[in-house]
Parts: C-alpha cells; structure tokens; sequence
C-alpha cells in the first residue's frame, strides 16, 4: 500500500535533489570563484538564519505539489488497497505521512543547499542566528501541511485528477496573491481576501512585514496567530480530504 508511495516519492525526491544540485554548482560557477570566510565583506551586515529557512519553505512548496497527488492518483490498484484488512483511513494516513517525510526531507535538502551556497560565496560568517528563527519554522511548516492539505481534499474526490489540482493551485495562489492589491469592487475585494486566507504565499508575505503594516497585507494577522491559523486550516483540511477520499467508490 504505502509501499508504492514510498517507491513514488523516492524518484520524484531523486530528481529534486539532482536538479537542487545542478542549480547550486551552476550558481557557484557563475561567482566566478569560491570566497573563504575570509574574503567576507567586513561591514557589519548581517542575514538573519530566518530568511533561509522561509527560502527553504518556499522550495519546498514544489514538493507539495509533487507528493500531494499521490494519494488522488492510487485510483488503478484502490479496489484490491481496499480488501486488505485495514480501514481504508488508516490507509490514507499512511500515505500521508509518507509524503510529510518526504517533504520534511526536501526542506533539509534545501536549507543545506542554500547555506552550502552561502558558504561557497564566502559569506558564511554573515549569517546570524534570530530570534524569529521558530516563529517562521512553525509557520512555514503549517503553509506547507495547509497546502498539501487543501490538495488532498480536493482532489479526493477526483482519481488521477491530483496533479492538475495541484498545479491549478500554483496558478490560484498567484492569480488571488496579485488581483488583492487592484482596485475591484469591494465584493470581489472581501472575496479575494477570504482566498488568500487559504494561500501559503500570503502568510508568508504577511511575517515579512512589520506589525505595524499588516494593513497592507490581505492576511490580516499578526504574532502567533499567523502561525496557528495555517495549521488549523490544513488540519481541518486533511481530516476533511482523507474522509472525502475514503468513501468514496473504487
């Protein structure tokens, strides 16, 4: 059962780290040349640890949008999943976690590769650990369960539909993330503002700015409501999607 999501999983988490490495050796060619720690700008500045575990999150979206069909496409072989002794909830959980460890997996890959980049640039010594490193840890990490979540119920009810859900989503997060700053009528506005409640990128956009600005942002949030909002929705989501997948008909 699981099995097969595991055999899934392993290929599309090969080609990402392929691809993952490419890009790093290409961008490190690119410098021209490898600094040491040394050769560091010695102004001061520095770069909060923060910002590279939102750009790890943020690479880590495309694995949601890899894994999170899994579960949608099993429709050839879900009639004989479904004799084996065991609920067919159970089943799905457990494909879930299959593909939250993967994804767990591709956030560590990315993170390395990020400050291994860093470091081959020279600029290692910059980086500085802060205090909100937790805060957008946890909340990185509840975009993430809220995307995978929101995908698996929709499309749990739609076999081998998975994937072009899941990159319909990457096209409705964009397209609700772009229409709230223009000037529409306010119904339309409330609307596109409830939408960007169910968007990563939104939540993201909003721990960027300061407090003081969240009015400028479509998700009106702040503190740790920003980070508990995302995982309620995607917990509420999950429950929902595995529900939905599971009674539904071979």
């Amino acid at each position: 059962m699981e099995y097969v999501e595991i055999l899934r999983t392993r290929r599309v988490l090969f080609w990402f780290a392929v691809s993952l490495l490419a890009t790093l050796v290409l961008n490190v060619l690119s410098f021209g040349h490898i600094h040491s720690d040394g050769d560091m700008p010695s102004h001061g500045s520095h770069v909060p640890f923060s910002a590279f575990l939102v750009a790890a999150t943020v690479i880590s979206y495309i694995m949601v949008a890899c894994v999170a069909p899994g579960l949608s496409n099993e429709s050839n072989t879900i009639a004989i999943s479904w004799t084996r002794p065991i609920a067919r909830a159970a089943i799905a959980w457990r494909y879930i976690a299959v593909d939250f460890a993967t994804i767990a997996v591709c956030f560590c890959v990315a993170l390395g590769a990020i400050l291994l980049a860093i470091w081959a640039y020279g600029f290692a010594g910059a980086i500085k650990m802060d205090a909100d490193a937790p805060y957008e840890l946890a909340l990185g990490a509840g975009t993430v369960v809220m995307w995978y979540a929101l995908i698996v119920a929709a499309s749990a009810r739609f076999p081998g539909r998975g994937g072009m859900i899941a990159g319909l989503s990457w096209g409705a997060v964009i397209l609700v993330g772009g229409m709230w700053s223009l000037p529409l009528p306010w119904l339309i506005h409330d609307l596109i503002t409830a939408l960007n409640y169910l968007s990563p990128l939104a939540y993201l956009s909003a721990s960027a700015g300061d407090a003081s600005n969240h009015g400028h942002h479509a998700i009106a949030l702040t503190g740790p409501w920003l980070a508990i909002v995302p995982w309620c929705i995607g917990i509420a989501a999950l429950v929902a999607g595995v529900r939905l997948w599971s009674t539904r008909e071979a």
